[in-house]
């Protein structure tokens, strides 16, 4: 969509269908700049460290880590103390 100066066509279908393009087009987006970062990587790839764009892209962006509970109260004590709240313990 960055290309097109004008994107009045996006406003004016329905709701629906231009979330999908606003989507679309911001995947689009961020395709081209893992792309860019795998290109800058590639050079110094060797056959013992080689990644494949795909797999580079799923590690990437497709890393999930659980938080446990007790990671999860840490994380709400330090936020209220950063904010001026008292710290609680529990």
């Amino acid at each position: 969509m960055s290309r097109y100066s004008d994107v009045t066509y996006v406003l004016n279908c329905p709701f629906a269908l231009g979330i999908s393009i606003i989507k679309k087009a911001n995947d689009q987006a961020l395709d081209s700049k893992v792309w860019e970062m795998w290109l800058s990587l590639y050079p110094n790839m060797t056959k013992d460290n080689f990644i494949s764009f795909t797999d580079y892209k799923n590690k990437l962006l497709h890393t999930k880590k659980e938080q446990s509970t007790d990671e999860m109260i840490a994380m709400v004590k330090m936020l209220n103390a950063a904010y001026g709240g008292k710290v609680v313990e529990a």
